[in-house]
């Protein structure tokens, strides 16, 4: 039975989730919705406490990855790494269905402005965390044989993806969301 665990096809469970989110977003019709025009006008001008949101970003992006980390060595690492993928692709779904709605065509641009330099980083980061979790589980778990030089070099790759993916977010990221912005 635990077979089935030994490849788990993570873009495809992306794209499940993907699809589950646009559906999602269709139910729920947007409402107290984050992307609500007014809250998009107060982004526009609005001046940034690098700090806090430093924080934020470090602690919100920081959890999932020691999250994911700790699964890896529990029985639950493929559930678990499965839910995230299709977490992942989800919330996508519904930032892209809910953007489409309340804005049309011109939505489409909103999800590339929210997420375009840092995710360069985090979604190959993000795969490449699921695949560690889910090789350490089959290390702890099933015995297979994985070098610690190997693998502590991989999570240490993974993690400065992470931090180029964090430093992204923090400094490049807000400049180009209230550009775009502008043209709405």
């Amino acid at each position: 039975m635990w077979r089935r665990f030994e490849k788990i096809p993570f873009l495809l469970l992306c794209a499940v989730g993907f699809l589950l989110g646009c559906f999602v977003a269709v139910l729920v019709r947007g409402k107290g919705s984050v992307l609500a025009p007014d809250n998009l006008c107060r982004m526009k001008g609005m001046i940034l406490d690098q700090g806090a949101y430093a924080y934020d970003v470090i602690k919100l992006r920081g959890g999932m990855v020691l999250f994911i980390i700790i699964a890896g060595t529990t029985y639950l690492a493929p559930a678990v790494c499965m839910l995230s993928a299709v977490w992942i692709g989800m919330s996508l779904g519904c930032f892209q269905t809910m953007a489409i709605a309340q804005y049309g065509l011109k939505g489409i641009l909103l999800l590339p402005a929210a997420a375009m330099p840092q995710f360069l980083a985090y979604l190959p980061a993000f795969f490449c965390l699921l695949k560690w979790s889910t090789r350490l589980y089959h290390a702890i778990y099933k015995k297979q044989n994985w070098k610690k030089g190997s693998a502590l070099s991989g999570l240490i790759l993974i993690l400065a993806a992470f931090a180029c993916g964090i430093f992204m977010e923090c400094r490049i990221a807000p400049g180009t969301l209230q550009q775009v912005l502008q043209a709405f």
